[in-house]
């Protein structure tokens, strides 16, 4: 009985999934096709704009990844002349 249930929910299952992807993919196969390589250069060079473009995005980056390291030298260096003042001051 329980392979049964198990085949009639395994199917249910296959049902509903192939339901949904047919009205997802509906939409799709009624789009016009468009010819993407008619303007390499245009493309190509639309794309290094667009990528290139995002400079500032890489620099903000960089700055938040070498904040925790900043931090980190300053902390060391802090704990390295904090206990170089202490040996100082013992003698």
């Amino acid at each position: 009985m329980s392979s049964v249930l198990t085949a009639a929910m395994l199917l249910a299952g296959l049902g509903f999934f192939a339901f949904t992807m047919a009205r997802r993919i509906a939409p799709l196969l009624a789009l016009r096709r468009d010819d993407r390589v008619d303007r390499p250069g245009e493309r190509v060079s639309a794309l290094l704009a667009f990528g290139f473009g995002q400079k500032r995005l890489v620099e903000s980056q960089a700055l938040v990844r070498l904040g925790p390291r900043i931090r980190q030298v300053a902390h060391d260096l802090t704990a390295a002349l904090l206990d170089a003042w202490t040996e100082f001051t013992k003698k």
